[in-house]
């Protein structure tokens, strides 16, 4: 059987951190946003300038906020059974507003996911990275790795800010379909 190799992105596709991050805003200016709220990918595009601010102070002085991020509903069980199919590579985008974000994102990879940091690529332009099968809920994300990477799959992760189709890319938040399309991929 053929090993695959799966290019997967962290935010919002593995772990909660709008969720976390619009809990910590309400907690530190009273206002209340959801996910529902957000009509592009952007927070920064999204939140009031202060508020980002607000949130990227606390986000730098806090050793526990990256470290509480909830992973994302039915991820650690899908990426055990992908495991069972090929190598899991992390493709996520460094944050360079937050210090040791890095350290700090490996840890919580590894806690949840058991995803070693030989595993976890930190890259703006994803698309140059080759794999079998490529997920992240960033559209532009999803329409360059589209264009570069003819053999492989790329999967939009389902979001509010997201709702429109990418050609030759295919859209859900489930990790049943996802484990099919492994499945089927495979045949």
């Amino acid at each position: 059987m053929k090993k695959l190799e799966f290019g997967i992105d962290c935010d919002e596709v593995l772990a909660e951190f709008r969720n976390s991050a619009f809990d910590l805003i309400k907690n530190l200016t009273g206002r209340s946003y959801s996910k529902s709220d957000m009509t592009e990918w952007d927070m920064e595009k999204f939140l009031k300038k202060e508020e980002s601010s607000l949130m990227w102070d606390f986000i730098n002085e806090s050793p526990n906020f990256i470290k509480s991020i909830k992973p994302c509903e039915g991820a650690k069980e899908a990426i055990g059974q992908l495991k069972n199919y090929g190598d899991i590579f992390i493709i996520t985008a460094p944050i360079h507003k937050c210090h040791n974000f890095m350290l700090k994102r490996n840890k919580w990879l590894l806690r949840h996911f058991n995803i070693e940091p030989k595993n976890i690529i930190y890259a703006k332009a994803k698309y140059l990275v080759n794999v079998d099968l490529f997920i992240d809920d960033h559209p532009d994300n999803i329409e360059k790795w589209v264009e570069r990477n003819k053999k492989g799959k790329a999967i939009l992760w389902s979001q509010p800010y997201n709702n429109f189709e990418i050609p030759g890319s295919i859209r859900t938040d489930n990790w049943n379909i996802v484990i099919d399309i492994v499945k089927n991929q495979l045949r």
